[in-house]
């Protein structure tokens, strides 16, 4: 279906003669200067999750059956048998303190992998802002070069970047480009990881971390993409 409904729109494209137009030009974006906060901020975060660790009685083995137990009945999880019900009706507490023993460790050892699970993250996230870090200071500088070619085809413009950009920035272009097709190239002459938005710096995720560039690479990308759009 996919193929048959792409031969029948090329089928009704016009096509005319179109002109071709490059412009490409060269610009410095600034590197990142707060990988050393930002890992500082990480190793905090990383002591405050291990001092959240506590023991409990179970492993993973003991504690997958009596989490499934809880949750497949979590009024009565320690038996079904009568005698359990009718333990609970008579008063008989042995049964119910159980329980409760049982919650508080499953509580406190679902708590340990959530933290767990973050902690992994937090580890990763340093390790990659470590590498980070380590590029920008071996290149002795403050700014990293890089090119954005913008070519005009017809009424169809494709501008470059050489970072993997975010959708937002790339709207953004698209926005204030007057012309009436308009994509994006990322990732094209040159690869500098993530080109996250500026607001995204302190909401942190993988395209944040895995960034060498400043926020304020964001700003220049932008203006530039829009003065070559607007000499094509």
């Amino acid at each position: 279906m996919l193929g048959l409904s792409t031969l029948k729109a090329l089928n009704l494209i016009e096509t005319k003669n179109a002109e071709i137009k490059v412009i490409a030009e060269t610009i410095k974006l600034p590197r990142r200067t707060d990988i050393p906060e930002r890992i500082k901020a990480l190793c905090q975060e990383q002591s405050i999750l291990l001092e959240s660790l506590h023991f409990t009685s179970l492993n993973f083995k003991s504690f997958l059956p009596l989490y499934m137990k809880h949750k497949l009945n979590p009024d009565y999880p320690a038996d079904y048998s009568y005698s359990y019900l009718q333990a609970q009706q008579t008063g008989n507490s042995k049964f119910a303190d159980m329980d409760s023993y049982n919650r508080r460790n499953i509580d406190k050892y679902l708590s340990n992998i959530q933290a767990m699970e973050t902690l992994t993250r937090i580890q990763d996230d340093i390790a990659t802002l470590e590498k980070h870090l380590e590029i920008n200071e071996e290149s002795g500088e403050d700014t990293v070069d890089a090119e954005v070619m913008g070519i005009k085809i017809g009424d169809c413009v494709i501008i470059s970047s050489p970072a993997e950009m975010l959708v937002e920035v790339g709207l953004n272009v698209k926005k204030a480009s007057p012309c009436k097709h308009t994509f994006m190239a990322a990732y094209s002459n040159g690869y500098l990881h993530y080109g996250a938005p500026a607001d995204y710096y302190d909401k942190g995720g993988y395209e944040v971390t895995e960034c060498l560039l400043a926020p304020e690479w964001q700003q220049l990308y932008e203006e530039t993409a829009a003065k070559i759009i607007s000499k094509l």
